[in-house]
């Protein structure tokens, strides 16, 4: 049986730009090993798949369609815009992603919503999920918005 896969897929010119900003930002306040960290990930092509293009939030993936709320919520938002403000960063052993604050009703399957980043090499996007320690970021300047679409 073949995957549902709905999310709200970011339209951003320069996934680097942001991501920039915000490292250069959160330089001066993070403890030194965790900025090391997140510089190692961001410039070490070897270990580290940073993905340059569709970022997004997921809504749902699944073998099954989503229960009643959140396929009600997918049914009535096809196609529309949502706003998201990058609230945090975060990673683990498998992924860096940047937690999101949805700036407009919003509904995901997901604990915590959020933008994967990149993955260490060999690891899948779904391991941002399992991110525990989140560093929150003091400028909520950085807004994205993007469309609700059904990927497959």
């Amino acid at each position: 049986m073949r995957n549902f896969y709905f999310c709200v897929m970011l339209k951003i010119n320069n996934v680097f730009d942001i991501l920039h900003s915000v490292l250069d930002e959160i330089e001066s306040y993070l403890p030194e090993d965790v900025v090391s960290t997140l510089f190692d990930v961001v410039h070490d092509d070897n270990r580290w798949r940073l993905y340059k293009v569709n970022w997004h939030v997921t809504v749902y993936y699944g073998k099954n369609l989503p229960q009643y709320n959140l396929k009600e919520f997918i049914n009535n938002n096809m196609h529309k815009n949502f706003r998201f403000v990058i609230e945090a960063i975060g990673y683990n052993t498998e992924t860096m992603a940047f937690k999101v604050r949805p700036l407009d009703e919003f509904m995901t399957m997901n604990e915590i919503p959020h933008i994967t980043i990149g993955s260490f090499a060999g690891s899948p996007p779904a391991g941002s999920n399992r991110i525990k320690k989140w560093y929150e970021i003091n400028n909520l300047s950085h807004i994205v918005e993007g469309t609700l679409i059904r990927v497959y």
